[in-house]
């Protein structure tokens, strides 16, 4: 396996026959993983900083926050939808996930 690292951040990594490329913003958050130009998996962002969505090739994963940026919920590419509940305003006491199914 070879690393490839610029200003910190990690730009290509190699192992065996394929190399993936990372792209970073300008805020040095990662934004697309490519495989021979391909972007493979692409990020977004919401002007909080956290993490929104991610996109692969089998689909997208959307994150939900609330208006405290706690993730409220996940769809995945299956159409199932995690929703979590916090205890109050606490970060660190979940309360409740409910498991959706996917079709």
């Amino acid at each position: 396996m070879t690393v490839l690292m610029t200003d910190g951040n990690r730009t290509s990594k190699a192992v065996a026959c394929v190399t993936e490329t990372y792209v970073v913003d300008d805020a040095d958050k990662l934004t697309s993983i490519n495989v021979g130009g391909t972007a493979v998996k692409t990020y977004s962002y919401n002007t909080a900083g956290p993490k929104t969505s991610v996109r692969t090739w089998t689909g997208a994963t959307w994150r939900a926050r609330d208006y405290k940026s706690r993730l409220s919920q996940i769809l995945n590419p299956s159409s199932a939808t995690n929703t979590f509940t916090y205890k109050g305003l606490r970060f660190d006491i979940i309360e409740s996930i409910l498991f959706g199914e996917g079709s």
